[in-house]
């Protein structure tokens, strides 16, 4: 039986979902060796550009470790072009030793390649992610 491939969208949405319940190892098994994640579109003070997957893993665990519930949804997601998918999407929280409950919505570009992901870019805005993907 000839298995089917994913398309880049179902690579993402997947990746995110594995996310989403938990799995940050799981969620690494769809990045290229070479990943880039790239914080720096969001503005934040002391975020940048995350090489590798050590270093992405390194990245992410310590932000979903600064929360004591974390979750993020899928609002919208599509293809925009030949390996690039745009998703927008919303995370919520509780921060660690905190009542103070946080949401966010954000956007993020993805790169894929091969069925893995080679770059991710996160933006504040939706809008701005959706013109750097018509770029």
């Amino acid at each position: 039986m000839e298995r089917q491939v994913e398309t880049d969208a179902e690579v993402v949405r997947g990746a995110i979902q594995r996310f989403a319940a938990g799995g940050g190892e799981a969620f690494g098994q769809s990045w290229d060796p070479d990943i880039q994640w790239d914080m720096r579109p969001t503005g934040f003070p002391g975020f940048g550009l995350y090489r590798g997957r050590e270093a992405t893993r390194t990245f992410l665990a310590d932000w979903v470790g600064s929360f004591d519930s974390y979750d993020v949804k899928i609002e919208e997601l599509r293809t925009v072009g030949d390996g690039r998918v745009l998703v927008v999407a919303a995370q919520r929280g509780r921060a660690s030793g905190s009542e103070a409950e946080v949401e966010m919505r954000f956007a993020q570009l993805y790169a894929v390649r091969d069925g893995r992901i080679t770059r991710v870019e996160t933006f504040l805005d939706a809008d701005q992610a959706a013109r750097q993907a018509s770029s």
